[in-house]
């Protein structure tokens, strides 16, 4: 090696050997800002790169969920979040996030040099505290003392236990504890005892907030007022006295009252028209007790269904019995009593065991011809087989096999029976008709019987009887006294004919 190149390589290692060293100082401590650090090389100073001096240093970039929580590092507050918190030595921090209605949320953290640690702090929402306040008694005279209970709870009605409570009052009073802790049942019991002013006091429970729970309070008022003033001796035996005459007076009226009473054995019977039911009509006093008549006392029974008799209550007796006979309506039914300017009213149903509807077709039989009709009358039949009725309008769908049916139907209120107009066919045969109402079914059959016709001798088509040519190829019958016999029906036919008129059969030439 020549001396030039050793003498170079000489002056390049003296100039940077300070570099070397302080680099290695910097290595053994603590991390530094590098923006206020500065160097020497050789013997001329110069400030660190910004770009190097991020690599010794590293930070932090805090977010909250939600935003706006106070961030403090270390316990020392940096800010609201989202936030960067720069300049950091490399090590472990302690972040805490603080937003109002929230619980605090702390985590440790830790930060590499030349790096940004992301953190993110999800806060939990504190529970709100449902706070009410109770009084015993809630009204009192001066000098009295009445117990208070606080209540705490949160807001899915579970007790808050450990709860800070303070009381407090608008007006001069005194608790014998002002600040307390709830107890398993979320309650803190306090007593206030009131001098001599009289008025409304109102008192005030402040909940602290804690780790868990929100601040809370409620305000309720008692009542502080003078006793009442007592009435003399006398007056108070004046009070005693009207009081029993008030009394005597009022028994006296209830024991002589004549009430009319009505008592059906049973709240409803079947609407089949010959169904009973048995209503005991009595006469008690005001005290519910039986009342017996001096004389024979009549009383008019009246009903908006079916019959019921006559009525008499004999003398001596308090009560007598009357038959309701129920009618083919269904439905609610009142039955009135009135006697002696009394008036009565008691409800019973007449209720239907329904079981299906009956069809009737006012004919068994109509020609297969496409214009002939029926009517069909539908109703509805209960267990005993007896038609009834409703109070209510009630709706029929009307089907048929063979031939058209108007449907649907409707059965008008307090009316037996509804109409449907059946028409038959062009096809014979049996046509069955079904009627349905919710769960009820029934159905009839009638007959569409088939219709004369003849056909052309001619051509074999079917034509009326009355006509006087073939509507399709427009000739006349064949006439001739010389004639033959059908092969399939043995009609006597001309001998021209190449059909037969009755069963259109063709025939053999």
């Amino acid at each position: 090696m020549s001396n030039s190149k050793f003498k170079i390589i000489l002056l390049l290692f003296i100039l940077l050997l300070p570099i070397i060293l302080d680099a290695v100082s910097a290595k053994e401590a603590t991390p530094f800002d590098a923006s206020e650090r500065s160097i020497r090389l050789g013997a001329v100073p110069a400030t660190l790169d910004p770009n190097v001096a991020e690599t010794l240093v590293g930070g932090m970039h805090v977010t909250s969920d939600p935003n706006g929580a106070e961030v403090l590092v270390n316990g020392i507050s940096k800010g609201t979040a989202p936030l960067d918190v720069k300049g950091l030595k490399s090590g472990r921090y302690s972040v805490e996030c603080r937003l109002t209605g929230y619980k605090n949320y702390s985590i440790m953290v830790t930060v590499n040099a030349g790096a940004i640690t992301p953190v993110k702090c999800i806060l939990t929402a504190l529970r709100h505290p449902k706070v009410s306040i109770a009084f015993d008694p809630a009204k009192i005279q001066p000098g009295q003392t009445s117990i208070i209970t606080v209540t705490v709870s949160e807001e899915d009605g579970k007790p808050a236990q450990g709860a800070e409570v303070t009381l407090t009052s608008t007006k001069r009073g005194r608790f014998n504890q002002t600040t307390g802790i709830t107890n398993s049942k979320g309650q803190l019991v306090s007593e206030f005892h009131v001098p001599s002013e009289v008025g409304d006091y109102e008192i005030t429970a402040n909940v602290k907030g804690s780790s868990n729970l929100a601040e809370g309070s409620n305000k309720a008022s008692i009542v502080v007022s003078e006793a009442a003033p007592s009435l003399p001796v006398s007056w108070l035996v004046l009070a005693v006295i009207l009081i029993v005459l008030i009394l005597a007076g009022a028994g006296a009226y209830l024991w002589t009252k004549n009430n009319l009473q009505v008592l059906p054995k049973e709240k409803s019977l079947p609407c089949d028209g010959k169904s009973t039911l048995t209503l005991k009509v009595q006469f008690v006093n005001g005290f519910g007790k039986f009342k017996m008549q001096k004389s024979d006392r009549e009383v008019q029974m009246e009903t908006t269904s079916g019959k019921i008799d006559k009525l008499v209550v004999p003398a001596g007796k308090a009560f007598a019995e009357v038959l309701l006979t129920s009618s083919n309506e269904c439905g609610p039914v009142i039955v009135t009593a009135r006697s002696d300017g009394q008036e009565v009213k008691v409800p019973v149903e007449f209720a239907a065991n329904e079981v299906g509807l009956d069809l009737e077709i006012d004919k068994a039989e109509i020609p297969a011809d496409g214009k002939n009709q029926a009517t069909v009358s539908i109703m509805v039949k209960c267990a005993e087989g007896v038609h009834i009725m409703s109070q209510n309008e009630r709706t029929i769908i009307l089907e048929t096999t063979h031939g058209e049916i108007t449907s649907p139907v409707k059965i008008p209120p307090r009316t037996m029976a509804g109409t449907a107009t059946l028409t038959a066919g062009d096809r014979s045969g049996t046509a069955i008709v079904t009627a349905t109402s919710g769960p009820l079914k029934g159905e009839a059959k009638i007959i569409f019987a088939e219709t004369e016709k003849r056909h052309c001798m001619w051509c074999g088509t079917p034509m009326k009887m009355d006509a006087n040519k073939c509507p399709k190829c427009g000739k006349i019958p064949p006439s001739g006294v010389d004639t033959k016999q059908c092969g399939a029906c043995n009609s006597v036919l001309p001998l021209s004919a190449t059909f037969c008129d009755k069963c259109g059969a063709k025939q053999s030439q």
